[in-house]
């Protein structure tokens, strides 16, 4: 089936209704991804979070989200990070009928199908809610998604699979390496080993903090190691307290780095990828240091050029429910967030996690928890949430030739579509989006409503 057909529209007589056909359950048999043309330039449709977790038919069929889709549907492949996981029907019915507290939604196999026919050939589970309900929940997310014919990135059943890139079939391919520094230690997987099997999880990129504090401050904390027994003794360099290690300097300051061990993994698969496929694209989802930062954290930006430096043509980033900035590195471009694309109320949101409900991870990862901020219920009031943007890319002969950003914004709560993307308008995102990617040099050019990547 032609691709360009998976959004084929249906004018239904009196009511002018259009329809999704695989969504409405047509015949036509399993969709496959994508396959490149033998021949022309690659535009990739590259969106940002994107969470369904009920049937949006209505939604789907809306005029206003029309050109949303259509923009998904027209590239030559589509992109998108998948928020959640999708059960099977067993396993959806064992949630459901548990006691337990509302966890973060799930979908089923009706979603994964909407995924498909919203014309997604590629989808990122490295992130912090492709674990959400354990091995099981990824192994059916996975299957299910494969009979959508969308291939997901970033998961697997060790660590070794999990960092594997998939490519898209053909002569012609686009792969994706899907990472995240947003998870928690039991989501992540672990490599197998002689009488040991891997653990199944999401592809980390961890990240370390290096502490250095103040001749002062670093005698008053070696003297409560000491008194409060809270790590071996501190030598007249360093001092481990409750697990954290600090290093004494000339002055306070705590920089973070990402786990070498994890980039180098990262990295060789991205070089893997790079001799097997003509486009790569690196995919990370990173909500550090918060949501409420426009700015990436710094150890996300080095690895964004380290990934270009192997191989990437392109790395895209989602997490904070906000759009950062665009840097052009190398002839190659970074999407450091591109906010929501279709993100559906959740029920309750004191069922997110640590990375959703706005904690200061840099806080976290210094051992120092502070109390989780008041959430609300539904979707944050915060309108950055309802802010994002789909970039199309446009790869000529393996290269960048063209990049555009359509900004989109997401119906509101009191919407008859909440968390639905329509087209925005000039002003708002774009001139965002010019002031935060300004510090790095990089410019747009604004045309019909879209901004245009200019290129050196």
């Amino acid at each position: 089936m032609n691709r360009r057909t998976v959004l084929a529209v249906l004018l239904v007589v009196g009511l002018g209704a259009v329809f999704v056909r695989e969504w409405m359950g047509s015949d036509g048999g399993a969709r496959a991804p994508a396959e490149v043309p033998s021949v022309g330039p690659i535009t990739i449709a590259l969106a940002g979070d994107t969470l369904l977790h009920a049937r949006p038919a209505d939604g789907v069929r809306d005029p206003r989200t029309r050109p949303v889709f259509d923009l998904i549907a027209g590239a030559t492949v589509a992109f998108a990070n998948l928020e959640m996981q999708l059960l099977d029907e067993v396993q959806a019915q064992n949630v459901s009928g548990t006691t337990e507290p509302a966890r973060w939604p799930f979908g089923r196999r009706r979603e994964a199908e909407a995924i498909g026919a919203l014309g997604f050939d590629l989808v990122s589970l490295a992130n912090n809610h492709g674990h959400d309900y354990g091995a099981e929940g990824l192994a059916s997310t996975r299957r299910l998604l494969a009979e959508a014919g969308v291939l997901g990135a970033g998961a697997g059943d060790d660590l070794v699979q999990a960092r594997r890139p998939v490519f898209t079939p053909g002569s012609r391919r686009v792969a994706l390496v899907a990472v995240t520094t947003s998870s928690s230690p039991v989501a992540r997987a672990t490599a197998a080993a002689p009488g040991v099997m891997g653990r199944p999880g999401i592809s980390p990129l961890r990240y370390e903090a290096d502490i250095t504090v103040d001749p002062k401050t670093f005698a008053i904390l070696a003297q409560s190691v000491r008194d409060l027994k809270a790590g071996p003794p501190p030598d007249d360099r360093s001092l481990e307290l409750f697990g954290t290690r600090i290093a004494k300097g000339d002055r306070t300051a705590v920089a973070f780095r990402v786990d070498t061990l994890d980039e180098q993994e990262i990295t060789e698969h991205i070089r893997a990828a790079r001799a097997a496929a003509e486009v790569v694209v690196v995919s990370i989802h990173s909500h550090e240091p918060d949501n409420r930062t426009d700015e990436p954290a710094d150890f996300v930006r080095a690895f964004a050029h380290r990934a270009i430096d192997a191989g990437a043509s392109l790395v895209v980033g989602h997490g904070p429910h906000r759009v950062r900035g665009v840097e052009v590195y190398k002839d190659s471009a970074i999407l450091y967030s591109l906010g929501n694309f279709l993100y559906q109320p959740v029920p309750d949101f004191r069922a997110a996690d640590d990375f959703d409900a706005g904690r200061d991870l840099y806080s976290a990862a210094l051992g120092a928890l502070s109390p989780r901020p008041p959430t609300p219920t539904g979707m944050p009031a915060d309108p950055a949430w309802r802010e994002g943007a789909v970039a199309l890319a446009t790869f000529s002969g393996g290269r960048l030739s063209q990049l555009q950003i359509q900004p989109i914004t997401l119906e509101g709560q009191g919407s008859e579509l909440p968390g639905f993307p329509t087209i925005s308008g000039e002003g708002g995102t774009l001139d965002r989006l010019d002031e935060l990617s300004a510090n790095w040099g990089t410019v747009f050019r604004r045309e019909n409503g879209r901004g245009e990547l200019v290129l050196p």
